[in-house]
């Protein structure tokens, strides 16, 4: 058995002989996918040493900060009890060492995995200004306000590159952080990680002002895409202001994850752990990256865990890109649709795409003067759309789980099959519809779980989702005389097309235990 001891001195003696022979030819350039200078490292096992805050006294990490100038060791996600808590990260001014510094790290069997932290890239896809809100007829936002205009305990945290929190449309409906407002100077009055974060908080700057910097200009210097987000998510509503919002009246929590310097989106793992721990209920995310990273998976994973509605934008290269986090099955993957229920030409499609909203010439605040509005295009603008609704439910059913709420938008969605020949189970669920979502449709609580289906009314062909711990032995369609005209065993879609149309029963049956819900087909 090896001692503590012995254990810190094999790990001295590996590392030492590991970074002597192996940084002196192995100088790479930045990666311009990354954030200069840091790496995450996940341990698998005690190391026999604290490297939370290490500050020196191991040979082996005495020499790190020599060859590669070492900054720091720290937890950027500590949260006691999960896998984020074994989660460090590692920065270094040097940042042409990463390359050298991962195979070095790998090696030592007590690390589960080495990564670079992830540049994310925003899905902004800009246009000319329209005055206009076609957005929100096609998705019967009015209708759906009758069953709910938000409510002002419900969260949703928009992580973008700034929000302009004092513009006029926006400044009512910016979430005020008590505990702060009424703390100390200084210190993490409400204990999220965060000191002073009254409204919001910059995590690549590390202050309390998550507003576009002084000396951002407009449109040119790229820091307009947050404030036109948190617009479409949840701009003041029936105020006398400039435009409505489908979220009404819910609060909007400001993270911003682009640096003052050159607006990079270097901070979107810091601001998810950021709005997970400030008590989000929607997390909004209209940006991506290609990879899957196993940090970032780790901490969606946490959110979702802490009953978070997680949505983020699939993507705007028109075809069937992965993005993540939006591919992750914890997100709602949202794609974007025009004014005639067609998919944009440059939203992705595919597989991981779980609804769709409207996100062509979409009208939203703008931050020049804290008054301004435009019209960009994106799927960047679908996904706010999504995280309002999000936030509308839970507004209108405050109980209700993060996946209970995410079933109940895919079973509202209106089937967009035929204005999209050929696409098929491309387009997730469907167009998002307010009205059915709130009010018109309800999810079928089933022994140790739930099932839903969707597009809801449907032309063609309905899918199933379920979260119960039984069984399904059987799915039956019954007509309104309460005649069996479709069975079937558990499947994910069902070809319904040769039914005429009308309301039917869909009963399904798990272990002898039965639960239904309404269809319609048109």
């Amino acid at each position: 058995m090896i001692t503590q001891l012995s254990s810190k001195l094999v790990f001295t003696f590996f590392l030492f002989t590991l970074f002597q022979f192996g940084f002196r030819a192995s100088a790479q350039t930045a990666d311009p996918n990354a954030v200069d200078g840091h790496l995450h490292i996940k341990l698998s096992a005690d190391p026999g040493l604290i490297l939370d805050g290490y500050t020196g006294g191991n040979l082996a990490l005495d020499l790190l900060f020599a060859t590669s100038g070492l900054d720091s060791i720290y937890k950027p996600f500590p949260l006691a009890g999960t896998a984020l808590d074994s989660v460090y990260r590692v920065v270094f001014p040097n940042a042409a060492q990463v390359n050298a510094l991962i195979p070095a790290l790998e090696a030592l069997p007590y690390i589960e995995y080495v990564e670079k932290n992830p540049m994310v890239f925003s899905t902004h896809t800009p246009n000319d200004l329209q005055e206009n809100q076609w957005s929100l007829a096609k998705i019967n936002a009015e209708l759906g306000w009758n069953y709910s205009t938000g409510s002002g305990n419900v969260l949703v945290a928009v992580l973008d590159n700034a929000i302009a929190i004092d513009h006029a449309d926006l400044a009512a409906n910016i979430y005020t952080n008590t505990a702060e407002t009424g703390g100390l100077p200084f210190l993490d009055d409400d204990l999220n990680g965060r000191a002073d974060d009254i409204n919001g908080f910059d995590v690549v700057d590390n202050d309390a002002n998550p507003r576009p910097p002084a000396n951002a200009s407009g449109n040119g210097d790229g820091f307009t895409h947050g404030t036109h987000v948190a617009g479409i998510a949840g701009a003041a509503t029936n105020n006398g202001t400039g435009m409505a919002s489908i979220g009404y009246s819910v609060k909007i929590l400001p993270v911003k994850i682009a640096g003052n310097a050159n607006g990079a989106l270097s901070g979107g793992l810091d601001g998810v752990f950021y709005a997970m721990r400030s008590g989000a209920d929607v997390i909004s995310m209209s940006w991506g990256l290609l990879n899957d990273v196993a940090t970032f998976k780790t901490i969606i994973q946490q959110a979702a865990a802490s009953n978070i509605v997680l949505v983020a934008a699939a993507g705007n290269e028109g075809d069937q890109t992965i993005h993540y986090p939006a591919a992750y099955p914890e997100v709602i993957s949202v794609g974007a649709t025009d004014q005639n229920d067609q998919k944009a030409g440059f939203s992705n499609f595919g597989s991981t795409v779980d609804v769709m909203a409207p996100g062509v010439d979409i009208y939203s605040t703008l931050p020049e003067g804290n008054n301004t509005y435009g019209n960009y295009s994106g799927t960047s603008m679908a996904t706010p759309m999504v995280a309002g609704l999000a936030a509308l439910v839970k507004s209108h059913f405050p109980s209700m789980t993060a996946n209970q709420i995410r079933q109940r938008i895919e079973q509202g969605c209106d089937n967009i099959s035929a204005q999209n020949p050929g696409m098929n189970g491309m387009l997730g669920a469907g167009r998002i519809n307010a009205f059915q979502t709130l009010g018109n449709v309800s999810i079928s609580e089933l022994n140790g779980g739930t099932f839903s289906i969707y597009p809801n009314p449907t032309i063609d062909r309905i899918n199933f989702k379920k979260s119960i711990t039984d069984d399904v032995s059987r799915i039956s369609i019954l007509d309104v005389s309460g005649r069996e005209v479709v069975s079937s065993s558990w499947v994910e879609s069902l070809d319904v097309s040769h039914l005429a149309s009308g309301i039917y029963t869909v009963l399904i049956d798990a272990n002898g235990k039965l639960s239904q819900t309404k269809m319609m087909i048109q």
